[in-house]
């Protein structure tokens, strides 16, 4: 078939990844109860290890570790957003948690003048207030969907908002260290980082899965990697603008997954908030118009 052979594009291929991250919420979301925390991010990061050693004996060559500061940064980073995004998740359902992880790029705008020294516009912090405001009506929304888990619910509204921040921070330790270090490198170390610090709470919380909960940890760990590797190679072929406005798919995939398959039903507080931090960072992404010079 001709359409095999033509390659996606970078935003249809972060349209894919989308749906992927949505599929792993998901699963998390089924997998809630029954399996601990911890374990299902040390399994998400266990096979990540395990494909990127494979990766390396493939190609004869092992990874560039020598911006190891930055590289441990970043996997810091990213470990704490994985598992407060699953934390959220477990906590307020996988529509709501999604939303405010992905409220991420946001925070990147704002770090990336700080630290890269990288300028940003009036649009970024317009676009951030926007989400902001989204973010408080997704939380107050949740709450009222259960009024009687006031404390497990706020814990899990904080969790979200923490992922989206320490998300930013890493996706701008990953600009720094693209000019320099290859994705493989990044997402290795990521992922041995990542795995070294929940493994021993894995140890502390395991416990025996159903053949049942196999299954779906194996869709959560499956679709996790696959995304994340479509992700990272579509972040390199794809316009920042473009990539922003297109990871939004995400939360609106994740949403629509949890009412099929979890039976979430979201209050309209939290679809207006969804709706207001969609376009809070499809505005902050935007790009602004050039400066006209004088002639």
């Amino acid at each position: 078939m001709v359409w095999l052979r033509r390659p996606l594009s970078g935003p249809a291929q972060l349209s894919v990844s989308s749906l992927l991250f949505a599929v792993m919420a998901t699963a998390a979301g089924a997998l809630h109860g029954r399996v601990p925390i911890a374990q299902m991010v040390s399994a998400r990061f266990g096979l990540g290890v395990a494909v990127l050693l494979l990766f390396f004996a493939a190609r004869r060559r092992g990874p560039d570790l020598r911006r190891w500061p930055q590289l441990l940064l970043r996997g810091a980073l990213g470990t704490f957003a994985v598992y407060s995004y699953f934390f959220a998740i477990d906590r307020i359902g996988a529509g709501p948690a999604t939303m405010l992880n992905f409220l991420s790029p946001c925070y990147t705008a704002l770090f990336a003048p700080l630290f890269l020294k990288e300028k940003t516009t009036r649009m970024v912090l317009w676009g951030l207030g926007v989400a902001t405001i989204g973010a408080c009506l997704v939380a107050w929304g949740s709450s009222k969907s259960d009024a009687v888990r006031h404390v497990e619910l706020g814990a899990g509204v904080l969790a979200g908002v923490l992922s989206g921040v320490a998300g930013g921070g890493a996706a701008t330790a990953i600009r720094a260290l693209r000019q320099s270090t290859d994705s493989s490198t990044i997402f290795f170390v990521f992922c041995v980082v990542g795995l070294g610090l929940t493994a021993p709470l894995t140890a502390t919380t395991f416990v025996p899965l159903a053949a049942h909960d196999w299954w779906v940890l194996g869709v959560l760990v499956s679709s996790s990697l696959v995304g994340q590797l479509i992700y990272t190679h579509a972040m390199a072929v794809t316009p920042t603008v473009q990539a922003g406005v297109t990871n939004q798919l995400t939360p609106v995939f994740g949403f629509a997954l949890a009412v099929v398959f979890l039976g979430e039903v979201p209050h309209g507080l939290t679809l207006v908030g969804a709706l207001l931090c969609i376009g809070g960072v499809t505005l902050g992404l935007w790009p602004s118009p050039p400066v006209p010079t004088p002639e």
